[in-house]
């Protein structure tokens, strides 16, 4: 390819890119390691219990619906990972923009997951709490230091996976010598192109949001609502057609239609209306006996009541509040009625 078609001066960041797109394969490796792992304790229990050789009492015994809804979403962040890392490396546009969209809509995730920490180390202190009470000899002190390490490599792990690493690779895949260099390798315009930046964040977020739940509705169909928990069939055709709306949501973005923007904010309404009679009304010990749990492990939850959840009622709000601005600010790249609206490579 000659120099005259290079659009302006830039530094080549192919060294760049494929370092950091081999990194996106590795945590997809890593990932998809992971998924496969969480089916070795249903696995394990079934191969005991056919042989006989399981214990008269297996308190662990995990099944494998249970472990269902993380091997999705394990597995599809893998695909997605290693995906953009592949793509990365070949310097392709799409990549870039996908991985834009992708790690913009992780680090909301990693931020909102930051600040519901304090609700989380209460629910964490009111398991160990009971399963000090069940197991008397393990100890307050010994509990209360598994906790606190515990929590402190949790709150580690998310503020180095989901906040400081998706800010680095927006910070570097956002710039222009990124940019152009993927122009430069990859003239032909690619499909991500007719999308502004922010909005593609928006579609691909709802697209793989919708894929999850289709896939977890059709392995465990489990709701809560309102009016408590929904769990088998009737909780299996409104789990579809949150899949089906959420679909229909990436697409519109996509395609910088108003009426998807509309409709998101109506979904968020009603999320808004809902969360607080949810997270009173819906036990968390019903969610775990839904998955078909053995009794020993419900037992360690016996002291979890309804509203247990509602301390992770105000990061919700904040996610919510953050989410609402940021739909606020994409709209000026919605379609005008006299044209197509801004710049669809705008950032």
């Amino acid at each position: 390819m000659s120099d005259a078609q290079q659009p302006i001066e830039f530094v080549d960041r192919k060294g760049i890119l494929t370092g950091m797109g081999a990194v996106l394969i590795i945590l997809g490796l890593f990932a998809l390691l992971g998924a496969v792992a969480s089916l070795l304790g249903p696995i394990m229990s079934a191969v005991l219990s056919a042989t006989g050789a399981a214990p008269a009492a297996m308190p662990m015994t995990v099944p494998l619906r249970a472990v269902v809804p993380g091997l999705v979403m394990g597995m599809a962040k893998a695909a997605v990972l290693i995906a953009l890392g592949i793509g990365s490396i070949l310097s392709k546009r799409w990549a870039r923009a996908l991985t834009l969209a992708y790690f913009g809509w992780y680090l909301f995730i990693g931020l909102v997951t930051v600040v519901a920490f304090p609700a989380t180390i209460r629910f964490t202190q009111q398991i160990f709490g009971q399963i000090g009470e069940m197991v008397p000899d393990a100890g307050g002190t010994g509990l209360s230091l598994v906790m606190f390490f515990a929590m402190g490599f949790a709150l580690l792990q998310a503020i180095v996976f989901q906040v400081a690493l998706p800010l680095l690779y927006i910070l570097v895949y956002r710039t222009d010598n990124v940019r152009y260099t993927c122009e430069y390798r990859n003239p032909a315009p690619s499909w991500t192109d007719a999308c502004p930046a922010p909005l593609l964040v928006l579609s691909f977020a709802f697209a793989m949001g919708g894929a999850v739940v289709a896939a977890s509705a059709l392995a465990l169909p489990l709701l809560p609502t309102p009016w408590g928990l929904l769990t088998g069939p009737p909780a299996l055709l409104p789990m579809l057609a949150i899949a089906v709306v959420s679909l229909l949501l990436a697409w519109g973005f996509y395609r910088r239609s108003h009426a998807a923007w509309w409709g998101c904010l109506a979904l968020m309404i009603l999320y808004a209306i809902a969360a607080v009679p949810t997270l009173r009304r819906v036990d968390f010990r019903e969610i775990l006996a839904a998955m078909d749990l053995p009794e020993q492990m419900l037992s360690m939850f016996s002291g979890i009541t309804a509203g247990t959840l509602m301390p992770f009622l105000i990061p919700a709000v904040l996610g919510g509040i953050g989410l609402l601005a940021y739909l606020i600010y994409v709209r000026r790249f919605l379609r005008t009625h006299k044209g197509d609206g801004p710049n669809p490579n705008a950032a």
